[in-house]
């Protein structure tokens, strides 16, 4: 039985055809539950993925869509406008989760990923790292833990000291381009907590814990509390502020205006839209 999506990312042909896949054959978990029953909808189709937004992988290239168009087709047809890089995880001592120190890092991660090279991927690698992504996130804290790695288990620091000496060039690449130091700079800071795990975001949430005597959810608590007073004390522009304003009154007055326009019954609407999507050449 089929139980998870095998996304190919070797192409965007193979990505668009494995999420089709994925949105056009039956799941029968799904069919067990039915689409409509007694006049109300339970879910959209009974296929493992019902719709594209539907499928939370790490990362995802994206495009933006015309009305009515399917984001696959309009990824096949026009092809990626940018890429929606998931599971980065928040900060919670800063106040909006992240900083441009990590993004100046994350950007220097990403073009060394696209520079380097890549041999095509497979279901067998994506099941090796989905593994790896779940041990990190259990026992990624222990100092001897291992991850697979073509096969092969290896020290995850070792593997880490590898990646980041590779990205090393790549740091001083986007530095010698922007005439600054700051991305070599977000690198340092990295291979401090490397080298020193009580400087990672997770060893200093455990010793706030520790500190204050509290779990997780209070610890959370107090973060989201002294955050909301740091944005109360820096509160938005009055023109900034008035921007935003219209910018929602906007949003509603166009939401009204469709649905004013609108003619078509949901079932008819789903009907066109859940019909296998085109993906042109792909």
């Amino acid at each position: 039985m089929r139980n998870r999506i095998s996304t190919s990312y070797n192409s965007l042909a193979q990505y668009a055809r494995s999420l089709v896949d994925a949105m056009t054959q039956p799941y029968p978990p799904y069919e067990r539950i039915g689409v409509k029953v007694d006049g109300e909808y339970r879910q959209l189709s009974t296929t493992l993925l019902q719709i594209e937004n539907e499928f939370y992988g790490t990362i995802r290239p994206k495009r933006s869509v015309t009305k009515n168009e399917r984001p696959v087709a309009a990824l096949t047809e026009r092809g990626v406008e940018y890429v929606e890089v998931r599971c980065i995880d928040l900060n919670p001592f800063l106040p909006v989760g992240i900083d441009a120190e990590e993004i100046r890092f994350i950007d220097t991660f990403l073009l060394h990923c696209l520079l380097s090279e890549s041999p095509p991927d497979s279901s067998d690698e994506a099941l090796e790292m989905s593994g790896n992504q779940r041990r990190i996130v259990e026992v990624g804290r222990q100092p001897d833990v291992t991850l697979s790695r073509g096969g092969n288990e290896v020290l995850m620091s070792d593997w880490a000291t590898t990646l980041m000496n590779e990205m090393r060039p790549v740091a001083d690449l986007l530095d010698r381009s922007g005439g600054t130091d700051l991305h070599i700079a977000s690198w340092k800071e990295q291979i401090q907590r490397l080298e020193d795990s009580d400087r990672t975001p997770s060893a200093r949430i455990l010793a706030s814990m520790r500190k204050a005597r509290v779990p997780f959810f209070r610890f959370a608590m107090n973060q989201s509390i002294l955050h909301k007073g740091y944005f109360v004390a820096n509160p938005l522009s009055a023109e900034k502020l008035r921007h935003f304003e219209a910018l929602a009154e906007r949003s509603i007055s166009d939401q009204r205006a469709i649905e004013a326009a609108d003619s078509e019954s949901l079932d008819d609407y789903l009907a066109r839209y859940m019909a296998a999507p085109s993906i042109g050449g792909a």
